[in-house]
């Protein structure tokens, strides 16, 4: 998983470099993942990576390295995560990678999320639409916010403290029950000291509070094969 790692964090600030970067990444990863980056004028590249853990999340395993690279050479850490899965020797990357608080593995397995389909959508418009603002809403605020800002709104707290800026929120699509919706979407974020964009798969499972909702599940992956 290190060549992975070290092409993953490779953001080169040439077109050619970044198409080479790219579709050598795709061998990595599911046929349904893809690596479409775009260079940029900031450059960054990979120091080193140690593993951190390796748990299970809503069925998924997920390994957590400790990464250290350089963006327009001044170094930066933090934990990267990996979901993947083994087959015949070989790994798999079977969503976006994704930055997050240090892990502790215990406690952190469940059973795989079923997958959002056209039959299960929500068919009411103005719960649809309440439960795409609150999504936006949070995803800013876990973008901008320290964990300690977000234990009144989710159950396990995370935050990014700032460290990204949210780009873009789409592909949004809204099940489960009234009470109990889920919401799944494609989160792409970009460094507050760069122009380089990653992007995320997130899963919410959310409970309906009185004016709001309330995060108790937030997964970085969106169940299924």
């Amino acid at each position: 998983m290190q060549k992975f790692l070290k092409l993953y964090l490779t953001y080169p600030n040439n077109t050619d470099a970044m198409d080479k970067r790219n579709q050598t990444l795709s061998a990595y990863c599911a046929t349904n993942l893809t690596a479409s980056d775009q260079a940029g004028k900031d450059n960054q590249t990979f120091n080193k990576a140690y593993i951190q853990s390796i748990y299970t999340q809503q069925g998924v395993e997920i390994a957590q390295y400790y990464v250290n690279y350089s963006v327009n050479n001044n170094q930066t850490n933090g934990y990267l995560n990996i979901p993947f899965k083994v087959k015949n020797s070989k790994f798999t990357v079977v969503s976006y990678p994704y930055f997050s608080n240090k892990i502790d593995p215990v406690g952190h397995i469940g059973k795989l999320q079923s997958k959002y389909t056209k039959e299960n959508q929500t068919t009411s418009v103005s719960l649809n639409n309440r439960v795409i603002d609150f999504t936006k809403s949070f995803l800013k605020k876990y973008v901008a916010a320290k964990t300690s800002d977000m234990k009144f709104i989710m159950a396990r707290p995370q935050g990014l403290a700032g460290k990204y800026k949210v780009a873009n929120i789409q592909n949004l699509y809204v099940y489960g029950t009234k009470n109990k919706p889920i919401v799944q979407c494609l989160l792409t974020l970009k460094r507050s000291d760069s122009d380089i964009e990653h992007s995320e798969n997130v899963t919410l499972k959310l409970s309906k509070q009185q004016t709001t909702y309330f995060v108790d599940q937030f997964n970085h992956n969106i169940g299924g094969d």
